[in-house]
């Protein structure tokens, strides 16, 4: 069956004229195709002022990964199914400076306020998204929005993901939904952006596979029959969020000649911005029918003793002052930015069975300064910081960061020097003690020290990066074999970790080969486990028939060497490290693919995880005893509607 299947799928693509090999095309360097009346600024944009309106992507670039998780150049261990839990194996440093919850990032779905779009369009714009893999993985996203008058605009986004997974217990159930809105005045001086967000997320635990050996070399994968521990566990979440942002240039009008006649325009130099972001979140975790030799200690947590039961609750409260110069992609030789501000945080932490609360409150400030004594180079530090706080659970924190940039045209080099002191969120800070009892964990502070060197020549469609990180008393998760107990742990000695990445793109005539890698390399390879190599190729064809239709076919693989894979605790809500398991095998993962677009609609046929069986082994991990998704063929459509 398996080699019957890979024979025709190769067939098909030697039919359409795809020869192929690899991972996706590096959506940085690749060429896009924009819809220059649809634009929009992201809330990134927005408090870094990265530069003017951006137009929609419609190009074909990625679209074959709808699942954040296997986007270009990331390289994600997840419990296996869309939206669930997931952990970058690519190592980097918090950068968080001040309360940090803990458990977004394990999340690359949920809408944050960085990646909210505010729209700017001469009509109204929907997109409409559906995706499917044979009812396994169901993913819909809907986009509106429209300018109710020329200076205000609004807009909703919509996602609903309901995927059963392809092995017992594993259903997700995931909506997002954001509201947002844009006023402008009349003189383009002042605008507020607010923005509300929903993320809400259920998720069955299943608590690992119990065969351990499910993918020993020749071993057949049962797939949804094979037999997991936990039956009836699961977790919610629950995340709503308020952000108002409002900005206030001051410049001045510049003359602007069009045709035969001169304008005034308006030129904004420096900018007041004043943020504010109140969020209240949610979890839950339930289970009817513990495992006692799962839970060990954490068994009969609360009154109820034929179920584990626990919950909590953040809310948080910001509001951030700043004031910056404004980048208007001034070319003049001699440039000097600037950027000041303070900010004030509180949060409320609740677990809602023992109605023990935690009231934090942090104060910072951050700065930046940027010289560009010539046209191509830029000379930049910046720092952040928190100076009080009113509780033993957060300590002071802060970050400095140094670098020069070098961007002749086509090319840009850059190297940079990061120190930073990064005190526990809240899932490190908060532990089980053996009465089952939350109480405070305070930490020593995490410092690190970052040296950073990247080259990119944009016209040979190549760059490479190398990094070198020096950890002192590096924070992590870890748990025993022989015990349920999940505690908080901290190396208390000097931990390393070097990078080199890198990528390189060809094209000849219609075929594109895009290739990337990273190798990674650490002084604690029993404690922090990473893959030391880790590869993503893509050779596909791009053509055009009949003068309407663009069509990619072609062929992904990503790769990593063997590696101990991180473990998961659905009770913790956390990823930890487990010393004493064996590495798990691991081999080239191949997906192959057809995508074209016809006008506004893109589709796209996707046969994911083709190389099952091809390598002696039925399947992988990437997390303990959470296997990745089988063989499933893959569909799905996006369709833009505006004038």
């Amino acid at each position: 069956m398996v080699g019957n299947t890979r024979n025709f799928i190769l067939l098909l693509l030697v039919c359409g004229g795809s020869v192929a090999f690899a991972q996706k095309a590096d959506s940085a360097t690749a060429a896009k195709t924009m819809a220059a009346d649809i634009q929009f600024l992201s809330g990134s944009d927005i408090a870094n002022y990265n530069g003017g309106l951006q137009g929609i992507d419609t190009s074909l670039v990625d679209f074959e990964n709808y699942n954040p998780v296997y986007k270009s150049n990331a390289n994600y261990a997840y419990t296996g199914n869309l939206g669930s839990p997931a952990f970058n194996l690519i190592f980097a440093l918090p950068t968080t400076i001040g309360i940090d919850a803990g458990y977004k990032n394990q999340f690359p779905l949920f809408s944050t306020a960085q990646t909210i779009r505010y729209f700017r369009t001469p009509s109204p714009y929907t997109e409409l998204s559906y995706s499917n893999a044979q009812l396994k993985e169901q993913f819909l996203a809907v986009t509106h929005a429209q300018n109710v008058t020329k200076r205000f605009s609004v807009g909703i986004n919509f996602n609903r993901i309901d995927a059963v997974g392809y092995y017992k217990q594993q259903r997700v159930n995931y909506l997002g939904f954001n509201a947002i809105t844009w006023f402008q005045s009349r003189n383009a001086r002042y605008n507020v952006y607010s923005n509300f967000i929903i993320n809400r997320l259920r998720w069955q635990e299943n608590g690992e596979v119990q065969n351990d050996s499910l993918f020993e070399a020749g071993r057949q994968n049962a797939g949804e029959l094979e037999e997991v521990n936990f039956l009836q566990a699961q977790n919610k979440l629950k995340l709503f969020e308020v952000n108002i942002t409002q900005t206030f240039d001051f410049g001045s009008k510049d003359s602007v000649k069009v045709g035969k006649k001169n304008f005034l325009k308006f030129t904004p130099r420096t900018r007041i911005l004043y943020a504010v972001q109140a969020s209240s979140n949610q979890s839950n975790y339930t289970d009817k029918l513990p495992v006692r030799r799962k839970y060990g200690n954490l068994y009969d947590f609360g009154a109820d003793t034929t179920q584990v039961l626990d919950s909590f609750a953040v809310s948080f409260f910001s509001q951030n002052l700043r004031l910056l110069s404004v980048n208007t992609n001034d070319t003049t030789p001699q440039r000097f930015g600037y950027s000041v501000g303070i900010s004030q945080q509180g949060v409320k932490y609740t677990a809602a069975l023992s109605q023990q609360s935690t009231y934090l409150i942090n104060i910072g400030y951050s700065a930046k300064i940027e010289y560009r004594p010539v046209r191509n180079i830029s000379l930049y530090a910046e720092t952040n910081n928190t100076v009080k706080n009113l509780a033993d659970l957060q300590k002071n924190e802060n970050s400095y960061e140094s670098g020069i940039v070098f961007s002749p045209k086509q090319h840009r080099l850059r190297a940079a020097y990061t120190y930073s002191t990064n005190a526990p969120d809240f899932y490190f800070a908060k532990r089980y003690n053996a009465g089952n009892v939350p109480q405070l964990y305070v930490a020593t502070l995490q410092k690190s020290k970052q040296y950073q060197v990247s080259y990119q020549a944009i016209r040979y469609k190549m760059g490479i990066a190398a990094n070198s990180y020096q950890i002192e008393n590096y924070q992590y998760w870890q748990r025993s074999t022989d015990s349920a107990v999940l505690s908080p742990a901290y190396i208390n000695s000097i931990t390393t970790v070097n990078q080199i990445s890198g990528y390189k793109n060809f094209n000849i005539w219609r075929f594109g080969l895009d290739n990337s890698a990273t190798y990674q390399q650490t002084n604690q390879p029993v404690l922090l486990h990473l893959p030391e190599w880790f590869l993503h190729h893509s050779l596909y064809y791009n053509g055009v028939f009949f003068k309407v239709l663009t069509v990619k076919l072609g062929l992904d693989l990503r790769y990593s060497t063997t590696f101990v894979p991180p473990s998961y605790s659905g009770i913790g809500r956390t990823f930890y490290t487990q010393n004493d398991i064996a590495a798990t095998a691991t081999y080239p993962v191949i997906d192959v693919f057809a995508v074209a677009r016809l006008k506004r609609v893109r589709l796209l046929l996707k046969m994911d995880h083709l190389s099952q069986g091809w390598f002696g082994y039925d399947g992988y991990f990437t997390v303990k005893g959470y296997p990745m998704p089988t063989r499933a063929l893959k569909f799905s459509l996006s369709w833009k509607f505006y004038d």
